[in-house]
Order: structure tokens, then C-alpha cells, then sequence
């Protein structure tokens, strides 16, 4: 593609290659690409797409363990996402997940729980599972029912079409034949 005819496609086209190769566990080839779409992302001045690469960059070093870098890369995505509330939940959200590698549950915890309660009052119900996913591997008590009781605090029922009656299937007419 040529980044002078059409910089934002270019842009969006090597983040998106970026983002899979960051889900793949291929960190460290994404940066590449996503080095050149904050280029692109800051000469076009796109803060959006600016703060949305610098996010992944970030992501991307928490993966490589490379945890100042990555807190680095938070706060430019924050500069960059100024006046974007929800944008600004999601470095949140990323923030607490790095705080939990850094081995820093409880402060991982505060972030992560500030992060949900705006998924939860914006509607982003994705991002409020993913980042009470989160929260649930930052616990210490992460027994085998922990996730239990975040369901129920972040509004989740886990059975939301559970019939009253345990027996409900004896009860259930049956279709004529």
C-alpha cells in the first residue's frame, strides 16, 4: 500500500497485522509493524489510531516482560487518548494486567475494578469480561469458585435462564405427535 495515498488504511492494516501476531504469542515481530503505523498514526495526527498502536506496543512488552517499557508505552496512549473516556478505561483495564505481571495483585485489583465499573456503566460488556477475567487471575483467593462471586459484583448472573423449579423438565408438556 502507499502510505502517501492512503496513510490511515496502511495504519490500520499493520496494527491489525500486529494485533495477531501479538495473539499468537509473536510479540516481538508486531513491534516492528507497529512502530510504522505510530509513524504513520503521528504524521497524519491521529491520536485515536496513535493511542490505539501505542496501546498495542505496550501490550505487546508486558508480554516480553519488558514492564517499563510497556508503562512508558500506557502513558503515551494516555496523552493520546486525552478526553476519550472509555479509550482511557481500556489503558485502565491493560495497566492493572501489567501491575499483576509486575506482581503487584492489589494495585492490579484497584486499577482493574476502577476499569470495570466504567465497562459496566458504558455498556462494553466484551471489555468487562475480559477485564474481569483479569481480575480473577490478580486474586490470591482464586480458588475454583472465585470467579463466582466477580460474576455476581460485575452484574453478571451465571444463570440468567435457571428455571425456578429444579424439576422443570417433568413439568414441560410434551408436543403431540
Amino acid at each position: 500500500l502507499d502510505t502517501k495515498a492512503v496513510p490511515d488504511l496502511r495504519a490500520q492494516a499493520l496494527y491489525t497485522l500486529a494485533a495477531i501476531d501479538i495473539r499468537q504469542d509473536r510479540s516481538s515481530d508486531a513491534l516492528g509493524l507497529l512502530e510504522e503505523a505510530a509513524a504513520i498514526a503521528a504524521a497524519d495526527d491521529d491520536m485515536d489510531r496513535l493511542g490505539q498502536v501505542y496501546t498495542a506496543i505496550a501490550a505487546a512488552d508486558v508480554n516480553l516482560g519488558r514492564f517499563d517499557d510497556a508503562a512508558a508505552g500506557f502513558a503515551r496512549a494516555r496523552v493520546a487518548y486525552t478526553g476519550n473516556p472509555l479509550a482511557l478505561a481500556r489503558i485502565d483495564a491493560n495497566e492493572g494486567v501489567l501491575d499483576n505481571a509486575r506482581g503487584h495483585p492489589a494495585e492490579a485489583l484497584s486499577v482493574l475494578a476502577r476499569a470495570a465499573e466504567r465497562f459496566q456503566r458504558y455498556g462494553m460488556y466484551n471489555d468487562l469480561a475480559l477485564t474481569t477475567s483479569a481480575e480473577i487471575r490478580a486474586r490470591p483467593d482464586r480458588g475454583p469458585h472465585s470467579h463466582r462471586r466477580l460474576q455476581r459484583n460485575a452484574g453478571f448472573d451465571p444463570q440468567p435462564y435457571a428455571p425456578a423449579d429444579p424439576d422443570h423438565r417433568r413439568h414441560r408438556p410434551r408436543p403431540a405427535h
